[in-house]
C-alpha cells in the first residue's frame, strides 16, 4: 500500500484593504487635477487627491464642501486618494446631483426700493438718507477702476 502524504493546508492569503480615514474639505481644481483642501484653502501635505471620474460621478464643482473618507498614501510624497464621498455641502448625494448650475439660473431684479428703517433704529434711517439708491447707482458707474501695478 502506498501512503501519501497530504501537505499542510496553506493559511488563505488575505489582502488587507487599505485603511481608510474620514476627510473633510473643500473642492479645488488646479491644471486639471482636484484636490480636497483640508486645511483652508491653500495646499498643504494633508490635501486628499478627487479623480476626474469621481468628479463627474458625484457631480462636484469647485468650492464644494465634502466629507468622506480617504484611503492612505501608496508611498511617501503622493497625496491619499479619495475613496467615497458622503455629503456635499452638507447635502446628501443625491441632493447635490440635482443643483442647479450658477450660470444657468435667471437672475431677479429689484421691483421696489428697499427701506432701511424699521422705526426702532437710527442707522439705517442715516445709510438711506446718506445713500438713496440713485446716488448709489450713479456713483458706482462714474468712477473708473483702479489697475492693478504690475510688480
Amino acid at each position: 500500500m502506498t501512503a501519501t502524504m497530504q501537505e499542510p493546508a496553506a493559511p488563505p492569503t488575505t489582502k488587507e484593504a487599505p485603511a481608510s480615514v474620514p476627510v473633510a474639505g473643500i473642492i479645488d481644481v488646479v491644471d486639471g487635477h482636484a484636490f480636497a483642501r483640508t486645511s483652508g484653502y491653500r495646499a498643504s501635505p494633508a490635501d486628499v487627491y478627487v479623480s476626474a471620474g469621481q468628479i463627474r460621478k458625484y457631480g462636484l464643482r469647485k468650492g464644494d464642501r465634502i466629507e468622506g473618507a480617504a484611503r492612505t498614501a501608496a508611498s511617501r510624497g503622493k497625496f491619499s486618494p479619495l475613496a467615497s464621498v458622503d455629503t456635499v455641502n452638507g447635502m446628501p448625494l443625491e441632493l447635490a446631483k440635482g443643483r442647479p448650475v450658477f450660470d444657468d439660473l435667471t437672475p431677479l431684479y429689484p421691483q421696489q426700493r428697499l427701506r432701511l428703517e424699521d422705526g426702532s433704529r437710527r442707522t439705517p434711517r442715516g445709510s438711506s438718507i446718506l445713500f438713496p439708491r440713485s446716488a448709489r447707482a450713479s456713483v458706482a458707474s462714474s468712477c473708473p477702476r483702479r489697475r492693478r501695478a504690475r510688480r
